[in-house]
């Protein structure tokens, strides 16, 4: 989908009219298309690198995934005036890393920080903190997360969470249905999780039903728990 925004103008085109884009909206998609190129050479770059070097090459590649996208939602990330919106400058890079924070400076004025704007976007509101740890965000990289739990005998914080779009055939109406692992700690505390319980109530699966989802997932055990929108 991407790759053909990128290359074909009139996908690209009906893109960004589908976002509310005004003005010279063939100059807009230039700036895009080369974003989207960009994010696809560096990530292709990143799987053709030792993993010590590949981190860099990743970030950068979702960096320019996050400016196509601020493109589409007529933020201007071309004016030279642009921030990556995070930092690591404040760290004294001795000790733990339990005590190491990827900080994200307040908004300046005449700036335009990328992650605060992307996150902005997205949750239609400013980043609830001001930073975040290291060690938690390497917690929930899957081979760390593991090798840890492995060593420390300690709870990872990443659950196995699958999706399915469900498509039906005579209305053309589609939604999401989610599959929660039984012994996750997200099923467990299911009422914390307000703002998803608004979007998703639990599937109370007969045993026809059942055997559907279990296809639908590919599971080959039911140790799963059901979820899709609320009936109307």
């Amino acid at each position: 989908m991407l790759r053909a925004a990128a290359d074909v103008y009139p996908t690209g085109k009906a893109l960004f009219i589908a976002n509310g884009a005004t003005g010279d909206v063939k100059k807009l998609w230039r700036v895009f298309r080369s974003y989207i190129h960009q994010a696809e050479n560096y990530w292709l770059a990143g799987a053709s690198t030792r993993p010590e070097s590949a981190g860099l090459l990743y970030y950068y590649s979702f960096l320019n995934l996050v400016k196509a996208y601020l493109i589409l939602k007529g933020v201007s990330v071309t004016g030279g005036n642009e921030t990556h919106g995070l930092t690591t400058r404040k760290n004294t890079w001795r000790g733990s890393l339990t005590t190491k924070y990827v900080f994200i400076p307040p908004s300046v004025p005449n700036q335009v920080p990328i992650f605060s704007s992307y996150y902005s976007h997205v949750f239609s509101t400013p980043p609830p903190i001001n930073k975040l740890s290291v060690w938690k965000l390497l917690s929930y990289v899957t081979d760390i997360s593991y090798q840890y739990q492995s060593v420390a005998k300690a709870p990872k914080p990443n659950n196995r969470i699958m999706h399915r779009i469900v498509l039906n055939n005579q209305t053309t109406a589609c939604w999401l249905i989610l599959a929660i692992q039984k012994a996750s700690q997200i099923e467990r505390n299911w009422p914390c999780f307000r703002a998803i319980h608004k979007e998703f109530e639990k599937i109370q699966a007969d045993t026809q039903a059942r055997r559907i989802l279990r296809e639908m997932f590919g599971f080959e055990s039911l140790e799963w728990t059901f979820f899709d929108p609320p009936s109307k």
